[in-house]
């Protein structure tokens, strides 16, 4: 198993489907986000892995046994346990080629992990006045440098959150962008694009406990939606679990339809 560098990335594309519908990959291989990607022939691959981040997305073929071995290998030597030793670290694989779920046994044995399927919703349009049903005593923030510099609770998690995909907060506020709901002094949630890549981008949203169950995520995300038309976004994608109701229940809601599903594990080392 290689790793190869940015400069050959345009030749393990055809590994990788669906990229509209998995912009991680796609931002990755224009060089949008940081992350490696590893093949079993740097001149003609046939099976390829691309990490970003916690998250490992499998291509190509899944019927090359020494690159099988070889990605058993790297989850057991290099994808390390975090904080506690006694605390299970899981990761994320995704199988963007479906056959590559047969193999979970070969690339991670003696191991947990847990298969899941993973849904794609896309949509295009803002179906809701947002501004008519926000909560009272909660405002709608641009995350920019203003709001960052506010004293505000839950900043740090905000920040965090900005470099679940961005290398820096810099990088954020410089190519990509999200909204966030604030009650009194304290950031309540957030919806903010992932995997900017062209007329496209991804959603990412979570409300804090205690303010769900209220229409809150709804309203986000439309006033999201109505940012990403007005920046030149066109399609945006959401992601969730297909066991993830709630999130199925908003992103139908929104006028968001299922484009893909697709088969996950959640890994642990």
């Amino acid at each position: 198993m290689i790793e190869i560098t940015p400069t050959t990335y345009e030749q393990v594309r055809p590994l990788f489907p669906d990229q509209d519908m998995h912009l991680s990959v796609k931002a990755l291989l224009a060089g949008h986000v940081p992350g490696q990607v590893y093949v079993d022939d740097p001149i003609h691959p046939r099976s390829a892995m691309a990490r970003i981040g916690g998250r490992f997305y499998l291509g190509g073929s899944p019927d090359q046994p020494e690159f099988n071995r070889e990605l058993s290998s790297f989850f057991a030597e290099k994808v390390h346990s975090r904080g506690n030793p006694n605390t299970p670290y899981y990761f994320i694989v995704k199988c963007i080629v479906p056959e590559w779920a047969k193999q979970m046994d070969v690339v991670h044995p003696g191991k947990v992990y847990i298969p899941k399927i993973d849904h794609y919703y896309n949509g295009r349009e803002v179906r809701h006045d947002w501004r008519s049903m926000l909560p009272s005593g909660i405002s709608l923030r641009l995350v920019d440098r203003a709001l960052l510099d506010e004293g505000l609770d839950g900043l740090d998690e905000l920040r965090e959150e900005m470099c679940s995909e961005r290398p820096s907060v810099e990088e954020f506020l410089d190519k990509s962008f999200g909204l966030v709901p604030v009650h009194g002094n304290q950031v309540i949630g957030w919806c903010m694009s992932e995997y900017n890549c062209g007329d496209r981008c991804e959603v990412g949203i979570a409300t804090k406990d205690g303010y769900r169950r209220q229409g809150l995520a709804t309203c986000l995300a439309s006033a999201f939606i109505e940012q990403a038309l007005a920046q030149g976004i066109v399609y945006i994608g959401w992601h969730c679990d297909s066991d993830n109701t709630p999130s199925i229940a908003t992103a139908l809601k929104l006028g968001f339809t299922k484009a893909l599903e697709y088969p996950a594990f959640l890994c642990q080392v």
